[in-house]
């Protein structure tokens, strides 16, 4: 059942980070696979700063203590670890986790951070009350901004298609294995995110 599903993700965590290293930075502690580069691992670092300070700055609140961050030096290891499907860059599922692989895509991998960590941040204000679809919009909007473009979700509204109601936004979201579902789950949640930011503050 549920419990035994909890206890095997737990042991494959621990099997799969038991010789990770560790390091602290100013809000976060840091886990990471021995294969990854210390510059890569310096740059991460100074990456989930950079996003503490941005959600703290836009949401004039910060969790309290230190937030842990696992990356891992592949995304297979990282995959592989959660059960995720290829196309997910990064979970919070109350550590920051992603990969960090050889020679990296540092403007994906700083998004990916600053999403991740913006989880964080709203977990620590709402806990787990906050909607998926909702939590999921906001993280977009604090990781990337007013002006991110939504190419899923206008092809959509040009087409004069129906967007999808709010049930199936949420069930889209929890399994992302559809590319183009997924795309225009994550658009639509950051319009509703961005509307409600707009109108209510």
């Amino acid at each position: 059942g549920a419990l035994k599903t909890f206890i095997d993700k737990i042991r494959k965590e621990r099997e799969s980070e038991k010789n990770f290293f560790e390091r602290r930075g100013l809000h976060f502690r840091i886990f990471y696979s021995t294969d990854i580069d210390q510059q890569d691992i310096a740059t991460a670092g100074w990456a989930l700063e950079h996003a503490y300070q941005e959600h703290r700055m836009f949401l004039g609140d910060a969790p309290k203590g230190d937030i842990p961050a696992v990356f891992y030096s592949s995304k297979y290891k990282f995959t592989s670890t959660h059960d995720l499907t290829s196309n997910v860059a990064g979970i919070y599922d109350g550590k920051v986790r992603l990969p960090i692989p050889d020679r990296p895509e540092w403007e994906a991998i700083k998004k990916t951070i600053s999403h991740e960590v913006a989880h964080a941040f709203l977990f620590d204000i709402g806990g787990p009350t906050i909607p998926l679809w909702l939590n999921e919009g906001l993280a977009v909007l604090l990781a990337e901004g007013k002006d991110r473009q939504t190419a899923s979700l206008d092809q959509l509204l040009k087409k004069g298609e129906p967007l999808m109601p709010i049930r199936e936004l949420n069930a889209t979201l929890k399994n992302l294995k559809n590319n183009t579902q997924a795309s225009l789950a994550y658009d639509q949640s950051y319009s509703i995110a961005k509307f409600i930011h707009g109108r209510f503050g």
